[in-house]
C-alpha cells in the first residue's frame, strides 16, 4: 500500500466511552432503586413483625382470662374458617391447661405471600410461651394484615403434655354434641309470662 493510498482509506470513527457510560450508570441506578425499594419493604416487614409480638402477648393473654371472641368478632380475619367448633375445641384445649398464669413472645416473623386464593397478603407469626397452671405451651398466631387492621388467620395451641391430650379432647368434645339441649318446661314459660 502506498502513502497515497492509506492517505485516503477510510479510518473507523472513533468510539466514544460515553454511550458505554450511559449504559452502566443505567444499570447502577436501576440496581440502587431495587435495592431500596427491597430494604424498603424489608424494614416495613420488620417493623410489623416487632409491633405484633407484644399484640400477640396482650391477645392471648385476654383469650385465655376471658374466653375465646365468637367467630363473628372482628378480631378474626375473614379467610381465616373459624366457627364454633374451632373455638369450642381451643376451650377444651384451654380448660385442660389450667387457668393463665404468664405470656412471653419471642420475635415475630413477616412474609408477604401473592397467589390468587384466600391465603394471599401480609402475614406475621408470633409464637407466645404461654404458661398455665398444669402446662406449658406454645401459642402461635398467624395474623394477616386486612385493610389497615391485622386480623387473626390462624391460632395454634400446642400443650407441652402428654400427646394423649388429643384423644381426651376429642372426648371431651363428643360429650359436649352428645348432651341432650336444655328444654323448656311448663314452669318456666308460665313464670316468664308473669
Amino acid at each position: 500500500m502506498t502513502d497515497t493510498q492509506t492517505q485516503y482509506q477510510a479510518q473507523p470513527p472513533k468510539k466514544s466511552g460515553r454511550g458505554k457510560g450511559l449504559l452502566i450508570a443505567a444499570v447502577v441506578i436501576g440496581v440502587g432503586l431495587l435495592m431500596g425499594s427491597c430494604a424498603w419493604g424489608f424494614v416495613g416487614m420488620f417493623k410489623n413483625a416487632s409491633a405484633m409480638a407484644a399484640t400477640s402477648e396482650v391477645t392471648v393473654e385476654r383469650f385465655h382470662t376471658k374466653g375465646f371472641p365468637e367467630p363473628s368478632d372482628p378480631i378474626w380475619s375473614k379467610s381465616s374458617g373459624v366457627d364454633e367448633r374451632g373455638i369450642a375445641r381451643l376451650q377444651a384445649y384451654a380448660d385442660i391447661a389450667g387457668p393463665f398464669e404468664s405470656a412471653s413472645s419471642s420475635m415475630c416473623s413477616a412474609n408477604t405471600s401473592y397467589s390468587t386464593n384466600e391465603a394471599s397478603g401480609q402475614f406475621v407469626s408470633c409464637p407466645v410461651n404461654v404458661e398455665f397452671e398444669k402446662t406449658a405451651a406454645t401459642i402461635t398466631l398467624r395474623w394477616r394484615k386486612e385493610g389497615d387492621e391485622w386480623r387473626i388467620f390462624a391460632y395454634n395451641l400446642k400443650l407441652a403434655t402428654d400427646p394423649r391430650i388429643e384423644e381426651a379432647v376429642d372426648e371431651a368434645l363428643a360429650e359436649k354434641d352428645a348432651a341432650p339441649e336444655p328444654t323448656e318446661t311448663a314452669s318456666d314459660t308460665d313464670e316468664q309470662g308473669e
